[in-house]
């Protein structure tokens, strides 16, 4: 890259300044632009968008806040970590393990410790009435709605819920985009009928080793 410069021509001026006069020479330049010259290993590689999307075999969706309060009903807790490792151990290739739940101001920690685990978590934050009572916001078109979004790229929509909520939607993906559906749902007499119709396969959780654990006795204080 460089610069050089090329005379053009000269002007004389005779002016007139303060009763003397005075002979002006001006010599005019022409500056060349810079010459920019690319590296020989320089090159535009543009590439048109494959036509073809990147498939993976599975998204898993868990609706941690009904399988959550199943268990509660049932003196259960769910090990986060066991359902986890449950939900990936087939070494498939998942797309995610999407985590949708409902948690109060002061739950933040719950959102974090289920995402040190792998879950990608969608929390829906409720604000405490002054009853003390909470307002219960419905996350079922979250996922549902991910899962719209997220079936064109996988041959395998995995639900846990026994929600009877989500019968309809996945119905249509199955139909439609002709995507297999499995359901993980919490007990026989939770799960629906239409959502059983709808799975090509049905699983409970108390099937997967390690998961579901007694819920131990709160000890009440000592006098």
């Amino acid at each position: 890259m460089f610069t050089s410069h090329a005379q053009i021509g000269q002007i004389a001026l005779n002016v007139s300044v303060l009763g003397f006069d005075v002979s002006l020479k001006c010599e005019l330049k022409m500056e060349r632009s810079p010459e920019i010259t690319l590296p020989s290993t320089h090159s535009l590689d543009v590439q048109p968008r494959s036509a073809k999307p990147r498939y993976h075999d599975r998204a898993v969706l868990v609706d941690l806040t009904h399988i959550y309060t199943r268990a509660q009903h049932e003196g259960l807790w769910i090990d986060d970590v066991q359902l986890y490792h449950q939900l990936t151990r087939d070494g498939d290739e998942l797309l995610g393990v999407f985590a949708y739940l409902v948690i109060r101001p002061d739950q933040q920690e719950k959102v974090e410790s289920l995402r040190r685990i792998g879950y990608q978590v969608s929390p829906r934050v409720v604000q405490p009435r002054s009853d003390n009572s909470e307002t219960r916001k419905d996350i079922d078109t979250w996922l549902i709605s991910d899962a719209s979004l997220y079936a064109p790229f996988v041959k395998t929509l995995v639900v846990v819920s026994s929600d009877s909520d989500y019968a309809y939607p996945l119905r249509k993906l199955k139909q439609e985009l002709n995507k297999r559906i499995e359901v993980i749902y919490f007990s026989e007499q939770s799960l629906s009928s239409e959502l059983r119709f709808v799975a090509d396969k049905c699983t409970p959780i108390t099937a997967l080793p390690g998961v579901c654990k007694p819920r131990l006795p709160s000890r009440k204080p000592e006098k």
